[in-house]
């Protein structure tokens, strides 16, 4: 016996090197798996900005000095009619009105109401976030109770009016929107440390809650 492993003794000693080996690999991979967790993924926040709105177009579901809440981000194949948008005038200033007409839609007026033209009959629009006593004319100083229609909203535009209708420069004076004029859709007013927090924190799964709703009179 001692014959033999003196005569192998390096065949041996390389046997016994990488039976060591195998089982140190073994071992630090156990280990490595053991003190390794699965990475939580982090939210993916969406792209909002917090706007302080000036003036009195909005009145009363937004009055001067109220902060909103925008998403920046927004889809347009998203957008409902009655949403609240700001965009930029050609000198800069920053609006924040009301969707009411989309691209290659036909607006009208009629006796203090707006509305759409479709197959020449005129569809009025149900504003519940308008008070009552709220008319809407196209000449802002004059009223005019009898029908008047728009042309025809070109491909990327769209017709935005302030709630206030006596007083708002909107798209009746202005024309429609151009949509690379529009920055960010209003998502709820931040009247609180929380929701200053949701704003900045806002994901895929919280925007689908309504806040439209809470633009409208209670």
């Amino acid at each position: 016996m001692t014959n033999f492993f003196n005569k192998h003794w390096k065949v041996t000693l390389i046997f016994v090197f990488i039976i060591v080996s195998l089982v140190s690999v073994s071992g630090f991979q156990y280990i490595k798996n053991l003190n390794t967790t699965p990475a939580k993924s982090q939210p993916i926040y969406l792209k909002t900005e917090i706007f302080g709105f000036n003036g009195k177009s909005m009145h009363p579901n937004v009055v001067d000095g109220d902060m909103v809440c925008g998403l920046n981000e927004f889809v347009e194949s998203d957008l409902v009619r009655g949403d609240l948008l700001f965009y930029t005038y050609h000198n800069g200033d920053l609006f924040l009105q009301r969707l009411i007409g989309f691209p290659e839609e036909i607006i009208a007026f009629d006796k203090g109401t707006v509305g759409m033209v479709k197959d020449s009959k005129f569809y009025p629009l149900k504003e519940d976030y308008l008070f009552q006593e709220i008319k809407t004319y196209k000449k802002i100083t004059t009223p005019d109770n009898y029908f008047i229609q728009e042309s025809v909203i070109a491909k990327d535009y769209y017709y935005l009016l302030g709630d206030n209708r006596i007083v708002a420069y909107d798209s009746r004076i202005s024309g429609p929107v151009q949509l690379s004029k529009i920055i960010s859709q209003a998502l709820f007013k931040v009247e609180t440390s929380e929701d200053q927090y949701l704003c900045e924190h806002l994901t895929k799964d919280k925007l689908f809650q309504n806040y439209r709703l809470r633009f409208n009179i209670e």
